[in-house]
């Protein structure tokens, strides 16, 4: 993809999100992010905010055709154990908005590792604890995959709130697992657009030097 494409974020208010907020834009991007409730962070970053809920498919619809044309869309969507989350219901929503717009821009959702063929090297611990998020991510990357856009799925492992180390990669291999800052996860998302060949491709992020 030449130039800067135009954004469009999901989960830009708080951590990873945040963090390909704050990159895109330093890069020149030019960012719309669809928001719950106004972001002053995202304010300050200039970054064009639409109000509308990813759980609310009108909304989700609503708030995408509002920005005109998009290039590239980018879902950090995920939730907590015991609350309603939009891992599956949201990226429903979200390809459903895109698809209604007739429009075919890069889609990058951010899934785990433990979702789809990762869950064969989860550990039972990891499964107790975020089984029906994982399954929730599982039934989302399928729909996904199945949508038609132009993909890519990208499964970190733990994330960690610190600077960047700029070692963190993406591996092909569902089996390799680790950790990596949201700040290195955001430029491997960001960098998923710089070529074609991330297209249909699914990928576990993780850091070898962390």
């Amino acid at each position: 993809m030449n130039g800067r494409p135009t954004l469009f974020l999901l989960g830009a208010s708080r951590g990873t999100g945040l963090e390909i907020a704050k990159l895109a834009r330093a890069q020149g991007h030019r960012v719309y992010a669809m928001v719950r409730t106004p972001s002053p962070a995202l304010e300050a970053l200039g970054v064009e905010m639409q109000i509308g809920d990813a759980m609310d498919r009108v909304a989700t619809e609503a708030a995408y055709r509002r920005c005109g044309e998009v290039e590239a869309v980018i879902s950090t969507l995920g939730g907590t154990p015991g609350e309603p989350n939009p891992n599956h219901v949201g990226t429903v929503h979200l390809v459903d908005a895109i698809v209604a717009c007739n429009e075919t821009p890069r889609l990058v959702i951010t899934s785990s590792l433990g979702a789809g063929e990762s869950r064969a090297y989860a550990s039972e611990r990891l499964l107790a604890a975020l089984g029906a998020i994982l399954e929730a991510k599982t039934k989302a990357e399928a729909y996904v995959a199945a949508s038609g856009l132009p993909y890519t799925i990208v499964r970190p492992g733990a994330l960690r709130d610190r600077p960047a180390s700029h070692t963190a990669l993406l591996s092909p291999d569902p089996g390799r697992w680790g950790s990596l800052s949201r700040a290195d996860l955001a430029a491997l998302l960001l960098a998923t657009l710089e070529t074609a060949e991330t297209i249909g491709q699914t990928y576990s992020a993780i850091d070898p030097g962390a």
